[in-house]
């Protein structure tokens, strides 16, 4: 007898976790990009209002997510407009880039890129931001507008800052190069005026 109802008991829990398995879907998917039909690599796939339940696409672009029945998915990529989609089995998802974000172009010291071509590590700051603050020094106006930078002041108003960009990073001399209207300095930009 007791045998009987551990086995009804066993084929009860059977049943139970195959109903809710089935509640269950698991979508595979490609992620590519609209404009030359690539795999994009690392694009977010989440459920929507569901933080915790995501993943990212791998080197060819492909993803699996298990999902309740009927949820929708968002895809977002850095550079790409995001999609939402209702989960299936299998999806194909394509991208469009963010023309708005992909035009903006960065002036650096030595040449003119769109920011879409950068491959380095490069911070930009709104000047219209710098203005806004009533400082004589505009390397002291940066001083936490930069990821990575440390200005150090001596005190002086208008005085000399040593600037850190990321830590120590030679042994004989750490400071950064300005070029300042294409000129390269080591100088510095305390001597210039504010307003300019």
């Amino acid at each position: 007898m007791e045998g009987i109802k551990r086995s009804l008991l066993f084929a009860l829990f059977l049943i139970i976790c195959t109903m809710v398995q089935a509640q269950r879907l698991t979508v595979q998917g490609k992620v590519v990009s609209k404009t030359d039909g690539k795999p994009i690599i690392g694009a977010t796939v989440i459920e929507t209002n569901q933080t915790g339940n995501g993943t990212i696409t791998n080197i060819d672009g492909d993803f699996t997510l298990s999902v309740p029945q009927g949820a929708e998915l968002t895809i977002s990529y850095i550079g790409f407009k995001t999609v939402n989609v209702e989960a299936q089995a299998t999806l194909n998802i394509t991208l469009e880039e963010e023309s708005e974000l992909l035009q903006e172009i960065v002036v650096t010291g030595y040449t003119t890129q769109r920011k879409a071509d950068l491959t380095g590590a490069i911070s930009v700051v709104s000047m219209d931001e710098i203005a806004k603050q009533n400082e004589n020094n505009p390397i002291k106006a940066l001083q936490g507008r930069v990821p990575g930078m440390n200005i150090t002041a001596d005190g002086n108003p208008s005085g000399n800052a040593t600037v850190r960009i990321r830590g120590i990073g030679t042994l004989n001399n750490n400071d950064p190069l300005y070029i300042i209207d294409g000129v390269p300095t080591k100088s510095g930009m305390h001597e210039l005026n504010g307003n300019d």
